[in-house]
């Protein structure tokens, strides 16, 4: 009996640590980044099984704001004076269960001339 209530008691305390999670964290002190012309800056999510980046649809082509590079982070490169949003999605699963959960910040870059 005695081995019955421990296995039980371990398997509901299992099912209850499965239930919770956490969030993943785009690291960066605030959802806006302010730099100058030239400045580099890491955008990069901890606890997250997969990350996309992405630019604003109203971005301007021929003068833009910024330009990434992903490296499993996003590496922000100043490139013109003006402000634009950078879009981090990511998805991460709660515990053992199989459910995926997703989500999108956007982070607002203002770039300064020198």
């Amino acid at each position: 009996m005695k081995k019955v209530f421990c296995l039980t008691l371990l398997l509901v305390g299992m099912v209850l640590s499965s239930c919770k999670y956490n969030e993943p964290e785009i690291i960066t002190k605030s959802s806006r980044l302010f730099m100058v012309v030239g400045d580099y800056a890491s955008v990069k999510v901890e606890g997250s099984k997969e990350v996309t980046y992405s630019y604003s649809s109203s971005r301007d082509e021929a003068k833009p704001v910024f330009e990434y590079t992903n490296q499993g982070e996003a590496l922000v490169h100043a490139l013109n004076p003006g402000t634009d949003t950078l879009f981090v999605g990511y998805k991460w699963t709660a515990g053992i269960s199989a459910y995926a959960y997703g989500n999108q910040k956007a982070v607002i870059i203002t770039v300064f001339d020198k």
